[in-house]
């Protein structure tokens, strides 16, 4: 997993250039959500810019990295993947998993994250095949689940445990995952449970890539 290091203004100026009005009507849109404190839209405009996004990450999954088909025909393999959910957070692990954790990872939520509905900072090209199931409507975090409206760089207060790559939001992914071989491993070790683990819920073939924050 690496970075896209890549600033807002350039996120913005490559939508502009696709369909100069997109985000005004985002805007508009958000308003509307913002005011009902809910997604509920029975249509949407977001993968209006899912091109942007397949471009800006190389044609590859932002989780496992699978390289795709170009932007035209990469449309049907990607998802425009809400990185936060924009409507209900569901628990991580999922009820029907095995596994289980001595610690937290954040508690549901209703709402979601509806004000990032059409936030280009919480987008991502994601396959399908990471998108749905494994990430879905999970997003577990080490501390209080924001419910109210934050920007993305507050809510990285929430202490997130999926690394978001693209733009410096959030920590380096180099710093999280490395390579034995071909397999991906933590990058560093935490002997505390309370330094908070950071884990990378994509996939490379079979294997589940793992990282750690260091708080």
């Amino acid at each position: 997993m690496i970075r896209y290091d890549y600033a807002p203004e350039q996120i913005e100026a490559a939508v502009n250039a696709l369909d100069g009005q997109w985000r005004v009507r985002a805007a508009e849109r958000t308003k509307a959500i913002v005011k009902k404190k809910r997604f509920d839209e029975s249509s949407s405009i977001w993968s209006d810019v899912k091109p942007v996004f397949i471009a800006l990450q190389n044609r590859k999954c932002i989780f496992c990295e699978r390289q795709f088909e170009s932007a035209e025909y990469g449309r049907i393999e990607h998802d425009l993947e809400h990185f936060r959910p924009k409507s209900a957070v569901k628990p991580w692990p999922p009820r029907n998993w095995a596994t289980t954790y001595t610690i937290s990872t954040g508690a549901e939520s209703p709402a979601g994250y509806y004000w990032l509905a059409y936030d280009l900072g919480n987008y991502a090209a994601a396959c399908k095949v990471c998108n749905s199931p494994p990430k879905a409507d999970h997003f577990p975090i080490a501390d209080k689940r924001v419910t109210t409206k934050r920007t993305i760089a507050r809510l990285q207060e929430e202490m997130p445990y999926l690394c978001y790559p693209i733009g410096r939001y959030d920590d380096p992914p180099e710093s999280l995952v490395t390579f034995i071989a071909t397999t991906a491993v933590p990058a560093a070790r935490s002997t505390s449970e309370s330094q908070g683990m950071r884990w990378f819920a994509g996939r490379s073939s079979s294997r589940a890539r793992v990282g750690i924050r260091q708080a």
